[in-house]
C-alpha cells in the first residue's frame, strides 16, 4: 500500500485535464474550477524504480474494466470476464496482470487498429436492423490506410470524419477519432508523427512524441503518444509514492 498527495480539480476531485492546465485556472479567463489537494491511495508497481499506482485515477478503458487497488483493497479480479470500449466498439475479454497492473485483455486487441469484436459489436445495429459491424468494413473496401471513410453511412452519424485503419490491407475498417477513449491515442488525434504530445493515463501527466507502434502496427494508420525516456520518479514508492513519468502505460 502507498499514499501520496496530488493536486486535483475541486469540482471533480480528479486531476485537472491537460486542456485546463494549459489554459490555466484563472477564474477570470474562462471560469475554470479552483484547485485543491487530495490524498491518493494505491500500491507500488514497476521494476527498478517503484512508483505508486492508483486504479481510481486510471482513465484507460481496458484498465478501468479491471479496477483493483492492490491486495489491501480485496480479492483481485484477475481471470474474471470483462468488457470495455476504447474506440466505440465493445470488446470482451478477461482480466490479466500486465506489469503489476490489471487490464482487460481481449483476443480482438486493445482497440483500433485491431478490428472490432464481432460478438460485442452485435449491439451496434441501426433502426433498420443493418449490421454496422459489416458496414465498418465495407466502408473501406478498395481504400488504403488513412483514406477518409463513412460519409453518408449510418455508422458515421454524429461522429465526424473517419479514416481507414487495420492490420491487413484486405481487412481495413472505418475508425472515428471522436470515439477514441484511450488517452495516449487521443493525444495524437489530428497530429503527425514526431509531433509533441501530452497525456494523462493514470493521474500523472506524461509528455512525449506521436509515433506508430513497432512491427505490425507500422502501417496501420494509427498514432499514439509515446512518453519521453530518461525521466525518473520524483519520489520512491514506500510509505509515500509518486509517478514515474518514463513509464509507458
Amino acid at each position: 500500500m502507498c499514499t501520496y498527495t496530488m493536486t486535483v480539480d475541486a469540482s471533480t476531485n480528479l486531476p485537472p485535464s491537460i486542456e485546463d492546465q494549459q489554459r490555466g485556472y484563472d477564474p477570470y479567463s474562462g471560469g475554470q474550477s479552483s484547485l485543491t489537494t487530495r490524498a491518493v491511495s494505491g500500491y507500488c508497481v514497476g521494476d527498478n524504480d517503484l512508483w505508486c499506482y492508483s486504479a481510481d485515477l486510471d482513465s484507460r478503458p481496458a484498465q478501468k474494466a479491471c479496477t483493483w487497488n492492490g491486495p489491501a483493497s480485496g480479492p483481485s479480479p484477475k481471470g474474471k470476464r470483462c468488457s470495455f470500449k476504447s474506440d466505440g466498439w465493445l470488446r470482451n475479454g478477461k482480466c490479466k496482470d500486465e506489469n503489476d497492473i490489471l487490464r482487460c485483455e481481449s483476443e480482438w486487441g486493445p482497440g483500433a487498429p485491431s478490428q472490432p469484436d464481432y460478438d460485442g459489436a452485435m449491439e451496434y445495429e441501426d433502426e433498420d436492423g443493418g449490421d454496422l459491424y459489416e458496414e465498418a468494413f465495407s466502408a473501406c473496401e478498395g481504400s488504403a490506410v488513412k483514406d477518409r471513410c463513412g460519409e453518408g453511412l449510418d455508422i458515421a452519424k454524429g461522429k465526424g470524419d473517419g479514416f481507414c485503419v487495420g492490420w491487413k490491407a484486405s481487412k481495413l475498417w472505418c475508425y472515428f477519432p471522436s470515439d477514441e477513449k484511450r488517452p495516449a491515442q487521443k493525444a495524437c488525434v489530428g497530429k503527425e508523427a514526431d509531433d509533441a504530445c501530452e497525456y494523462n493515463p493514470d493521474g500523472h501527466n506524461r509528455k512525449g512524441v506521436c509515433a506508430k507502434r513497432e512491427g505490425e502496427f507500422q502501417w496501420s494508420g494509427m498514432l499514439r503518444c509515446f512518453p519521453n525516456k530518461g525521466e525518473k520518479a520524483s519520489q520512491k514508492c514506500s510509505s509515500s509514492g509518486g509517478p514515474d513519468p518514463s513509464a509507458d502505460p
